[in-house]
């Protein structure tokens, strides 16, 4: 997703199908995919698509900051794509341990502040700071202090504007808390979870819970048949 001559950033807006067939259009692959033409009923606003991110990246980001996620299959030789409403099953279909085997990794002290490093040098340099409250919220304010702060630096030397090594940081932020704690298992699908839908766990003894999304739909058969199995997390 590249952005267009002399633009910093692809920026979209509009129903999300239509956006989709844009998408299509755009990166030239029109002979093998093609868009809803019905409306979605979910909007794009302004959305800043990421500087080169590959497509199939790009729109699910895209579709999860909507609350959507990306429907595909097969039909009459090619692939239709939709947007539809994710759905969050950790709402009212959390597992926990007397249920299934799954294995949660707890950090109880990820980066809650990450000082932004962007162009210039020594006193001249592009320096901002990021704070993540307990709730894994983002902004400019402290509210971890002490023992319970815990900093590191991001450099984005080649940032060209205040706003771009914010979204630089706060992206860092946001993976520091996504990966403090961990959920991994492989679980079999009876076809009602998507890619883009999440998923929750709780473990009884401890009450840790984790909630992540589902990231891939794995097919496998052999000679007993047919499964698929869903990967959570990146």
């Amino acid at each position: 997703m590249c952005p267009d001559d002399g633009q910093n950033y692809l920026i979209l807006a509009g129903d999300a199908n239509e956006v989709l067939g844009f998408l299509i259009q755009r990166t030239g692959l029109g002979d093998l995919f093609e868009a809803s033409d019905q409306k979605a009923g979910i909007a794009i606003t302004s959305y800043q698509m990421d500087r080169y991110i590959d497509a199939y990246t790009g729109i699910r980001k895209m579709l999860k900051c909507a609350g959507a996620k990306l429907v595909m299959y097969y039909r009459e030789g090619k692939v239709h794509l939709s947007a539809v409403p994710l759905v969050d099953y950790s709402q009212d279909e959390e597992w926990d341990s007397d249920q299934m085997n799954f294995q949660i990794s707890s950090n109880e002290r990820p980066v809650n502040h990450l000082i932004c490093l962007g162009k210039g040098d020594l006193s001249e340099r592009m320096v901002r700071h990021l704070y993540m409250d307990a709730r894994g919220n983002i902004s400019e304010t402290q509210t971890f202090f002490g023992v319970d702060e815990v900093t590191e630096t991001y450099d984005y030397s080649s940032v060209e504007s205040e706003d771009e090594l914010i979204s630089g940081g706060t992206q860092r932020l946001q993976e520091a808390y996504a990966t403090a704690n961990t959920l991994e298992t492989d679980f079999q699908n009876n076809a009602e979870y998507d890619v883009g839908d999440v998923v929750g766990a709780r473990e009884t003894i401890t009450g840790v819970t984790v909630k992540r999304d589902i990231v891939k739909k794995i097919l496998k058969v052999n000679s007993s048949g047919i499964r698929v199995e869903c990967q959570i997390g990146e």
